[in-house]
């Protein structure tokens, strides 16, 4: 998944491909592998290239605050491909045409079925984590192609849950 983010200001464009708690990101032309996972919903433990971080991430609207090691850094998101919407009502993992799990958890409830029409907002699927309940949202009007786990299922950090068609 492609994804574009102001850092100081400055544009960045990442390609990260998930595999449970690993990914591959690639910036400038760069490939890392990149082993994670959540310490607590805010916190995670990286492995970046062998060497070991643990960031604190907190989101807010259009930007995700992140400290590694002593430095801060403010990641804004493009306006057109912002994951929160204005009311903040949108499921905050939506990326390209996937609704992905926010964080670690299990797929405790799926209303809808392949081949649905959905709504904007429409409460898609709940994931429960930390006993906490989130409510996964669609973040367009469209139609579910294809649903990727099954009730109960375990799911990991952004891990596509249902793949939608816009319309």
């Amino acid at each position: 998944m492609e994804f574009e983010f102001l850092v100081d200001k400055k544009s960045y464009k990442i390609n990260i491909e998930f595999k449970k708690n690993l990914c591959v990101a690639e910036l400038n032309n760069k490939k890392y592998k990149v082993d994670f996972d959540f310490i607590s919903p805010n916190v995670l433990s990286l492995i970046i290239e062998e060497k070991s971080y643990i960031a604190y991430v907190a989101e807010d609207k259009d930007r995700i605050y992140v400290s590694i090691n002593g430095e801060e850094f403010i990641i804004e998101k493009k306006k057109e491909e912002s994951l929160y919407s204005e009311t903040r009502e949108e499921s905050p993992a939506q990326v390209d045409n996937f609704v992905t799990a926010p964080m670690p958890g299990k797929v405790i409830k799926i209303n809808v079925s392949e081949g649905d029409r959905i709504k904007k907002n429409q409460v898609l699927a709940i994931v429960e984590a930390m006993k906490m309940e989130n409510e996964l949202r669609s973040p367009v009007d469209g139609k579910v192609k294809k649903i990727l786990v099954k009730i109960n299922e375990l799911v990991d950090a952004f891990q596509p849950i249902i793949e939608l068609a816009k319309e």
